[in-house]
């Protein structure tokens, strides 16, 4: 990679995850909001994806633009709207207008089915502008990330504190990812400038989610079997939760964990990436 790296996101689970691994590739600037602890070791920019000469600062002199920061399913449709859409628009607008040639865009495998909520259609909306920028972009799909300080790991150890089994969403199989592999295809995509596309990333393993669960939760030291249960139950709580105005699993989370994780894309040899054992990983 030549030229500075421009990120979004650096103090999410992820963007640490990359941080972490960064180390070949030079000078990296990150927009940080106001108010969070910056990441240690990178030039910071304080803003976010709605101020436009943040946004300007954070690109100038890039030659690449890593996107990690977005609003999750359980955000509302504004909020969605707002980040995943416009600020992405936004990104794009000021790195068109600095000259970046690159730009690198997590999106979710959620995407390949809009149909599923707002998150999966606005992250959809958002790749097609990132696909069809003047610049070369490179969207990456990701699956479920697992890892310490993840959302499937907390809240499977939340489940295990209070009950004796662990209740899971049935239906197809996932193919987790933990975030440390996710942060190395990103580190392949920021320096590979050849490669464009959408790449589809999917883990090494096909699993059930209630034998994930079940594994994860052992590999970190705690006995308790997870059990598959149907969607539909867990789609109710989710409808009574959004009812009454009160966070937790959304309905689209459920449909997307339901559908399962689809397996990696053809092209994704081209990174020159490839995710490790489950079974190595889980003990990460």
């Amino acid at each position: 990679m030549s030229g500075l790296l421009a990120i979004t996101g650096a103090t999410g689970l992820l963007g640490r995850a990359i941080l972490a691994g960064a180390g070949g590739l030079g000078p990296v600037r990150a927009l940080v909001r106001p108010g969070s602890e910056p990441p240690r070791g990178v030039q910071v920019v304080y803003g976010d994806l709605d101020d436009d000469d943040a946004l300007a600062s954070l690109v100038q002199g890039a030659g690449v633009v890593l996107h990690l920061a977005a609003a999750m399913g359980a955000a509302s449709d504004g909020a969605l709207h707002r980040v995943n859409i416009e600020g992405t628009e936004r990104l794009l607008s000021a790195a068109l207008t600095a000259g970046v040639p690159r730009f690198v865009f997590t999106s979710s495998v959620a995407a390949a089915h809009p149909e599923m909520g707002p998150y999966s259609r606005t992250k959809a909306v958002a790749e097609q502008h990132v696909l069809e920028a003047a610049l070369d972009g490179v969207v990456l799909r990701l699956p479920v990330l697992f890892g310490p300080g993840s959302q499937v790991e907390r809240a499977l150890l939340g489940l295990a504190r209070r009950l004796p089994v662990v209740p899971v969403i049935g239906g197809e199989a996932l193919r987790p990812m933990h975030v440390g592999d996710a942060a190395l295809a990103c580190i392949a995509a920021v320096e590979r400038p050849g490669i464009t596309g959408r790449f589809t990333l999917a883990g090494a393993e096909s699993v059930e989610f209630a034998d994930f669960a079940s594994r994860l939760l052992r590999a970190r030291g705690v006995r308790r079997p997870a059990v598959g249960l149907p969607p539909l139950l867990f789609l109710l709580a989710a409808r009574g939760l959004e009812v009454v105005g009160r966070g937790g699993v959304s309905v689209e989370s459920v449909r997307a964990a339901a559908r399962g994780t689809p397996p990696a894309s053809p092209n994704l040899h081209e990174l020159g990436w490839a995710p490790r054992p489950l079974g190595e990983r889980l003990m990460a």
